[in-house]
C-alpha cells in the first residue's frame, strides 16, 4: 500500500527525493526541483502505449504498458534506492494516476517506503501558479544602463559575493533583444522557466534585498510572471553607465568572442531590424558584418537602435537612486556590494 502526500507537505519536509516516473519528453518540458526522472515507459513505449489505448482501449493500452516496463522493473527500482540513499521517496506523474501508483506498490514491496504525490504534477503546477499570484516580499535593486555597460557581468560577480541575485537572463536563455538569441541555446519552456525562477527566489528570505536587472516583461518568448515584473518596477533604480569605447568592446566579446563569431545568427537578428531601422541601413550593417568590421557595427547598432530603444542617460542622473560607472567593474562591483549592506 502507498500514501499519499500533498505538494505543500513534500515541500515542508527536509529529507524527500522526488522521482518523476514520466517519459523523458515531459520531464524535459518542466519538473518539480531536484527531481529525478525514472520513467515508467520511455518517450517511444509511451507512444506505443498511447496508440494502442486509442485503437484498442485501456485494457489492452495497460497489458502493453505492464509488457514493456516488467523486463526493466529490477533495474529501475535499483536506481530508486541507490539515488534516495534513505531518503522518503516521493513519486509522481502527470495527475498522480497510474504510472504513480504502479510505481509506489513496486517499490513498496522492494522494501522501500514510498508516498505518492496527490496530483502528480499537475499539483505542483498549482503550487507554482498560486506562488506567482501572490506580490512577492522581496525588495528588487534594479539595474538598468545602456547596452553593453556589463549589467549582467555585475549580476555574476555580485553573486559571487553571495549576494542575493536574480538573473533573469540566464533563466530565460536570452538576453532580451533582438540579438540575445545569438550563441545561446534554445529558451526553455514557459512552465521551465518559471520552475527556475521560483527556485532562485525560495532561497531567499522575505524583505530580502536582490539585484535583478531591468528588463522588458518579455524576455525572448517568456514572460516574466506579473506580480515578479510589477514588484521589479518599483524596486530601487540603480545607474550603470560607461563610455561608448568599453561598451563597444564588451558587446563584441559577448555576442561573438564568447559565441565564437556566430556570424549566422548575427546576420539573422540584422534582418529583423529591416522594419526599425530601413532596408538601407540594414544593407549598411549587413556589408560591416561581412567584412568583420565588428567594432564599427556594433558602434552603429548602439546609435542607431539600442540607445534609442532603451533611453538610458550615459552620466549620473538625479531620477535614480545611486548611479555608478562600469569603467572599471571591480570597483563597480565593490561600490555596490556597500550599497547593498547599508540598505542591509
Amino acid at each position: 500500500m502507498h500514501n499519499d502526500i500533498s505538494i505543500e507537505e513534500a515541500f515542508e519536509k527536509e529529507n524527500v527525493f522526488f522521482v518523476d516516473v514520466r517519459s523523458p519528453d515531459e520531464f524535459a518540458k518542466d519538473a518539480i526541483p531536484s527531481a529525478v526522472n525514472v520513467p515508467i515507459l520511455d518517450n517511444e513505449q509511451r507512444a506505443q502505449v498511447g496508440k494502442i489505448y486509442q485503437e484498442l482501449g485501456p485494457k489492452e493500452a495497460r497489458f502493453l504498458a505492464v509488457k514493456l516496463v516488467s523486463p526493466l522493473l529490477p533495474e529501475k527500482i535499483k536506481t530508486i534506492r541507490d539515488l534516495a540513499d534513505g531518503k522518503i521517496v516521493v513519486v509522481y506523474c502527470w495527475r498522480g494516476g497510474m504510472r504513480s501508483k504502479a510505481m509506489c506498490e513496486f517499490l513498496n514491496l522492494a522494501g522501500i517506503p514510498t508516498l505518492r504525490l496527490a496530483g502528480g504534477y499537475k499539483s505542483y503546477r498549482r503550487f507554482i501558479n498560486n506562488y506567482f499570484n501572490e506580490p512577492p516580499n522581496f525588495n528588487f535593486l534594479v539595474l538598468y544602463g545602456l547596452t553593453g555597460v556589463g549589467k549582467t557581468e555585475i549580476l555574476e560577480r555580485l553573486s559571487f559575493k553571495d549576494i542575493p541575485t536574480l538573473n533573469l537572463e540566464a533563466l530565460a536563455k536570452h538576453r532580451g533583444s533582438v540579438f540575445g538569441a545569438v550563441g545561446l541555446p534554445s529558451q526553455p519552456s514557459q512552465k521551465k522557466f518559471e520552475t527556475d525562477l521560483y527556485s532562485v527566489l525560495n532561497q531567499y528570505q522575505a524583505n530580502q534585498y536582490i539585484f535583478v536587472e531591468g528588463e522588458s516583461k518579455k524576455i525572448g518568448k517568456l514572460f516574466i510572471p506579473e506580480k515578479i515584473y510589477a514588484a521589479i518596477q518599483r524596486g530601487k533604480r540603480i545607474l550603470i553607465y560607461d563610455s561608448m569605447l568599453n561598451r563597444v568592446n564588451r558587446i563584441i566579446k559577448e555576442y561573438l568572442v564568447e559565441s565564437k563569431y556566430n556570424i549566422q545568427e548575427f546576420e539573422t537578428a540584422i534582418t529583423h531590424l529591416q522594419k526599425r531601422i530601413g532596408n538601407s541601413k540594414m544593407q549598411e550593417l549587413l556589408e560591416l558584418l561581412y567584412t568583420e568590421n565588428f567594432a564599427e557595427i556594433v558602434k552603429e547598432l548602439l546609435i542607431s537602435y539600442y540607445d534609442k530603444l532603451y533611453h538610458h542617460p550615459d552620466n549620473p542622473s538625479i531620477e535614480y537612486d545611486f548611479c555608478i560607472s562600469s569603467a572599471n567593474i571591480d570597483s563597480a562591483v565593490l561600490q555596490l556590494y556597500k550599497y547593498y549592506q547599508l540598505l542591509s
